[in-house]
């Protein structure tokens, strides 16, 4: 009987509590955990745009009205590192459009997305999403670890990160950005490699289960968004997509085709090592 009341009474005061935040009588920003509220979405209402939303049919990339879309990218710095070197403004995505490219890939290096802080950040995105809409530019937010994230051991402290934090980081995005046009794609992990050993080892079916646990999270939030699959040796070969590919629809797979990758003739090797993934997925070369 004792705990039937004090399970009673438990339930008594979390119901009271929640009736009084829906009439607005909790205060938040008192500083006390417990008010620290959910991050809110994105508000999209303060811009207008003329971009369409880009999904995925077969291996391209097409827009509302069915075009096949080919994005020509430039990958800017750290928006933390442009702020610190003066150099964070629309400008700045100004100069990416007039060299005719359509998509910006901002990179988020872990090492800045927690000193900076996730409140503080996602400032610096809202900003990114509103100066690529006004501009009628695509983004490819990305999450740039360097390492093995099934190790949890990474190239270098910039990339140093976690299972938990990764998830997290794209629970978060996905939740703020949910249906917004400009933002595209999310490249889950910049380059996964296990630099010879250094780094432990990780399989293509481990390395799966990672990455389909990202993609569930994301699309758990937003199912417009194009999440992009790198592959091992810093995201240069796609070996096992064609036998083994990820187990979910509406992605696309990357590769970061390094000169000293493959031996000459590279268009012979390129093709073995990733580019035949493009007869299938989409595919972006960065």
């Amino acid at each position: 009987m004792k705990r039937h009341v004090v399970f009673l009474v438990v339930c008594s005061v979390v119901l009271i509590w929640c009736s009084l935040a829906a009439a607005g009588e909790v205060k938040e920003g008192s500083g006390d955990w417990w008010y620290v509220p959910y991050p809110e979405p994105f508000d999209a209402s303060k811009f207008e745009t003329t971009l369409q939303f880009i999904h995925v049919e077969g291996n391209r990339f097409v827009d509302e009205d069915g075009n096949t879309r080919i994005f020509r990218g430039v990958n800017i710095s750290d928006p933390d590192k442009l702020v610190k070197n003066g150099r964070w403004s629309k400008a700045h995505f100004q100069v990416v459009k007039d060299w005719g490219a359509n998509l910006v890939r901002v990179p988020v290096h872990p090492v800045a997305w927690k000193g900076r802080g996730k409140v503080e950040y996602l400032k610096l995105l809202d900003q990114a999403v509103t100066w690529a809409s006004e501009l009628g530019l695509y983004l490819n937010i990305e999450w740039h670890g360097i390492g093995n994230l099934g190790t949890e051991v990474f190239q270098h402290p910039m990339h140093y990160t976690t299972r938990q934090e990764t998830y997290n980081f794209w629970r978060d995005i996905s939740f703020r950005y949910a249906g917004i046009p400009a933002v595209a794609f999310y490249e889950l992990f910049n380059e996964p490699t296990t630099y010879n050993g250094q780094l432990g080892q990780i399989s293509w079916a481990e390395w799966k289960v990672i990455v389909e646990q990202m993609i569930g999270i994301i699309f758990a939030h937003d199912t417009k968004v194009i999440p992009l699959v790198g592959g091992f040796d810093w995201a240069y070969e796609l070996h096992n997509v064609g036998a083994d590919p990820i187990d979910a629809e509406g992605i696309g797979y990357v590769s970061h085709p390094y000169p000293m990758k493959a031996q000459q003739p590279w268009e012979e090797n390129w093709e073995k090592d990733f580019g035949y993934v493009a007869d299938t997925y989409p595919l972006m070369a960065a």
